[in-house]
């Protein structure tokens, strides 16, 4: 991140902590950080690229995935960060549709889903499912990033027992996937068996 930038951001962040996001002006902006509106539109198009920026430096970035780090830390590492600056997320989720924070977040979530899955699930057990594997990571990316979109605006859990909470919720989940595939191989088994006694 540039100086600029980061001087712009961090003035946003200033004033989100004095008032709500509508009512902070690119002008307060500028002013906060002691620079221009030429430089501000220079680099951003409105206030609300500025947020996007801080999410992926602040969060984003610091939950990409390496290799060396387990799920269980991960989640906890995720779940300490949304933590440590929830007050700024919920007035951000509060101005922000949705969709576009989850389309922010969803490749550094997807990546370590699809370990989660790889790590739990064969290609054998999730073949009988429509769409097979991606059809389960899709799933448990969205529930994943909308769970945590939720405990920052409204829920008053303690952040371990938050992620311990979201950890065992996607362990079922894949339990219940890979139980729901092996049943629906055996039923096809079954049918396939059927098929050839009454041929």
């Amino acid at each position: 991140m540039s100086d600029t930038k980061r001087r712009l951001a961090q003035a946003l962040k200033e004033l989100m902590a004095e008032k709500p996001l509508k009512k902070i002006t690119i002008q307060d902006i500028v002013e906060r950080s002691h620079m221009t509106r030429q430089s501000f539109y220079y680099h951003f198009q409105d206030i609300y690229e500025v947020l996007e920026l801080i999410c992926q430096y602040e969060l984003i970035d610091q939950i990409a995935y390496r290799e060396e780090e387990s799920f269980s830390h991960w989640l906890e590492h995720l779940m300490a960060l949304v933590e440590e600056n929830r007050w700024f997320y919920r007035k951000m989720l509060q101005e922000m549709e949705w969709e576009r924070v989850s389309n922010h977040l969803k490749p550094a979530v997807e990546a370590q889903i699809r370990r989660l899955v790889g790590s739990m699930l064969t290609e054998r057990e999730t073949r009988s499912l429509s769409g097979g594997r991606e059809l389960l990571v899709d799933f448990l990316t969205a529930s994943v990033i909308q769970y945590i979109f939720r405990y920052v605006s409204c829920r008053k859990v303690p952040k371990e027992q938050n992620a311990q909470n979201l950890r065992e919720l996607l362990q079922v989940c894949s339990l219940i996937c890979a139980k729901c595939a092996a049943s629906s191989e055996k039923n096809g088994e079954k049918y396939t068996k059927n098929r050839i006694k009454t041929a």
